[in-house]
């Protein structure tokens, strides 16, 4: 949909939802919200965080005749948190910048750059399509969609064994786990602090 200043929107109307083709483990996602003139109660906005093979979430906006309120769904639909507004956190006839962090099991939820959920899912999917789901609302209007990825460092590195005794022309091979599993990066680089004593290969073969 076109604006008056020629600007582009994506209309999503009551009943129809809209998804990433890519699936993203975690991410930033940000974007511009346009409610329309009329919400009526009950009307909510479903953004799939991560719809995948190993499970999904539901981030809910959720209009009600006392205010409003975010929270966090399973894929059950089991809430795990949710955080309740006297007043409409998103006002009809108004935008607002929206800011969704999936980092691991931790989940925030931006609107102009104030907090309003933050949450833990523990069985959250390891990655999976984002998207949008408009419930009630005659339609919401999206602008400027942007993925950028948000990346887990490594904390620690533990090996399945810590000390190992060899003869001479024995050879072990050891395994490393990068922490937390999550980590963006798990490439694990093999060396040996003293190669006259013992060597190690590029896969962990000492």
């Amino acid at each position: 949909v076109q604006d008056g200043s020629g600007n582009h929107w994506y209309r999503i109307v009551d009943g129809a939802s809209a998804k990433s083709p890519q699936e993203f483990s975690s991410y930033v996602l940000t974007y511009r919200l346009q409610v329309p003139e009329e919400v009526p109660d009950n009307a909510r906005l479903v953004i799939y965080e991560r719809d995948g093979a190993g499970g999904r979430g539901y981030v809910i906006y959720k209009k009600t005749a006392a205010g409003s309120s975010w929270s966090l769904a399973d894929a059950e639909w089991n809430t795990l948190e949710e955080n309740v507004f006297e007043t409409d956190d998103l006002l009809p006839g108004h935008t607002y910048d929206i800011r969704l962090v999936a980092n691991g099991p931790d989940v925030r939820l931006y609107v102009d750059g104030n907090l309003r959920l933050q949450a833990e899912h523990p069985d959250f999917s390891a990655k999976g399509q984002v998207g949008f789901y408009v419930e009630g609302f005659p339609y919401l209007m999206f602008d400027d969609i942007v993925f950028a990825l948000d990346r887990i460092p490594v904390t620690g590195v533990e090996l399945d064994r810590t000390e190992v005794t060899l003869e001479d022309g024995e050879n072990v091979k050891l395994t490393a786990a990068v922490l937390p599993g999550g980590a963006t990066t798990k490439a694990v680089i093999w060396s040996s602090s003293d190669p006259a004593v013992a060597s190690v290969s590029d896969d962990g073969v000492v």
